[in-house]
């Protein structure tokens, strides 16, 4: 049991505990005024977007290789030569890509902003859809959203701990996931299912699912398997805070720079990392602060 609430821990920081800090690693729930209920969106997050989207000018396949904030304008070079320019620009790239050495800023981002993005850990998980004919576990998790797995050692600890009911028997949704289960892989395991292939891990699954049942129960139809990992736009899950780093790290990751360049993202929330919330509210938050200092302008 120690080992699943671990494993389920490194769920919640996304990374092995090893490299979590255990002084730091809750600083958001300091702010209980703030929590509210987990929510499972029946159509999925594609929904938020496309609405969130309409009437905006999206310009897809343009991969930012360069942010000049060098003069008033912001200039924005893609990969393959073309230019945009803007008065004010919201960086939303995920931790792992301002990690890397694709996105270049000019001139240098200012170092307690480096220092911030240094400092911050991206984090990762991975995710496992299981979809089935019937639903083979009814009989015997009754009404619960999910059921656990108890590891039988350390090494296992993060390899399906939990199992979430996605056919919506439960508190009324919508039935158009069909019979599913969902799992995540996390710590040691989520590092390794990134040199296992997709059937591999689904096999993995199934055989903790298998153990799980005194009775046989079915081979998947379908499957999903995430590979946050593997996407050089994304390469993580969410971010983490690091041995000998604190919270204070994300609100120097949310600071912009010259009134011109602005960070937003789950990383920049210290209120709420970790959090599709925390990502949304950080945009609104850069939003109105864009707004703010372009109406201080316009009243000097």
């Amino acid at each position: 049991m120690l080992q699943f609430h671990l494993g389920n821990l490194e769920f919640s920081c996304a990374a092995p505990l090893s490299k979590v800090s255990s002084v730091s690693w809750d600083q958001n729930e300091e702010f209980p005024q703030f929590s509210g209920d987990h929510t499972l969106l029946h159509n999925g997050f594609g929904i938020l977007l496309s609405n969130l989207a309409q009437n905006l000018d999206i310009r897809l396949q343009f991969k930012v290789k360069e942010v000049d904030y060098t003069r008033d304008k912001v200039v924005l070079t893609s990969a393959d030569g073309r230019i945009l320019s803007a008065d004010k620009v919201i960086v939303t790239v995920p931790l792992f890509v301002l990690k890397s050495d694709w996105l270049r800023f000019t001139p240098d981002l200012p170092t307690r902003k480096q220092t911030a993005i240094k400092n911050l850990g991206a984090g990762l998980i991975e995710k496992v859809v299981l979809k089935f004919k019937y639903n083979f576990w009814e009989k015997v998790v009754k009404d619960a959203d999910f059921f656990g797995h108890v590891p039988e050692s350390r090494e296992g600890r993060g390899s399906c701990g939990l199992f979430y009911d996605l056919s919506g028997k439960s508190h009324e949704r919508s039935n158009k996931a069909g019979n599913a289960l969902m799992t995540v892989l996390t710590g040691e395991a989520a590092a390794h299912a990134q040199e296992m292939t997709d059937k591999a891990v689904v096999d993995m699954c199934m055989a903790i699912l298998q153990k799980l049942f005194p009775y046989k129960i079915p081979d998947p139809q379908g499957y999903l398997v995430t590979h946050w990992g593997r996407d050089p736009y994304s390469g993580m899950a969410y971010s983490y805070i690091p041995v000998g780093s604190t919270g204070e790290e994300y609100d120097h990751l949310a600071c912009d720079v010259d009134n011109k360049v602005f960070f937003a993202g789950e990383a920049t929330n210290r209120y709420f990392p970790q959090t599709v919330t925390g990502a949304y509210l950080s945009g609104i938050r850069e939003a109105a602060k864009i707004i703010s200092s372009t109406e201080t302008s316009i009243t000097s």
